[in-house]
C-alpha cells in the first residue's frame, strides 16, 4: 500500500492482467481523471513522446460520490531494479523530461514531480 492508502495492485478479471488502482478524491483533484483519459486516447496515445501512464478505466466508488478509482497498468517504482549503468539513468530521465514536455505542449502542467513511497 502506498502513502495515504491511495494505490493498490489488483488482477483484472477480464484478462488476468496485473493493474494498479488509484483512489482519487474528486474534490482535491477534479481534473485528474479527465486529463488521464485525454492522454489515453488516440491520437495522443500512440504519440512516441507520450510517456503518460494510460488510464484503462474510471470507476465510481459506490456510495462515495467524491471518490473515483483509476485503473492503470501496474508499474514498479522508477528505481526498481536499481540503474546498472549511467545510460539507463540517462534514458529514464530523458523519457521523464520528454513526457513533461509532451504534457506542456498539450496545455497540461504536472505541478508535482515526485514519487510515492510504497512499502
Amino acid at each position: 500500500m502506498c502513502q495515504a492508502g491511495q494505490l493498490i495492485d489488483a488482477t483484472r478479471v477480464s484478462d488476468g492482467k496485473l493493474v494498479g488502482l488509484k483512489q482519487v478524491p474528486k474534490s482535491l483533484n477534479p481534473s485528474e481523471a479527465k486529463i488521464g483519459q485525454y492522454f489515453s486516447t488516440e491520437p495522443l496515445l500512440s504519440d512516441p513522446d507520450n510517456h503518460c501512464v494510460p488510464v484503462y478505466e474510471i470507476l465510481q466508488v459506490p456510495e462515495e460520490e467524491d471518490k473515483i478509482i483509476l485503473v492503470m497498468p501496474f508499474l514498479r517504482q522508477y528505481n526498481s531494479p536499481h540503474f546498472q549503468t549511467i545510460g539507463e539513468a540517462v534514458g529514464f530521465f530523458s523519457q521523464a523530461l520528454k513526457g513533461i514536455q509532451f504534457m506542456h505542449r498539450h496545455g497540461v502542467a504536472h505541478r508535482s514531480l515526485s514519487y510515492l513511497v510504497c512499502s
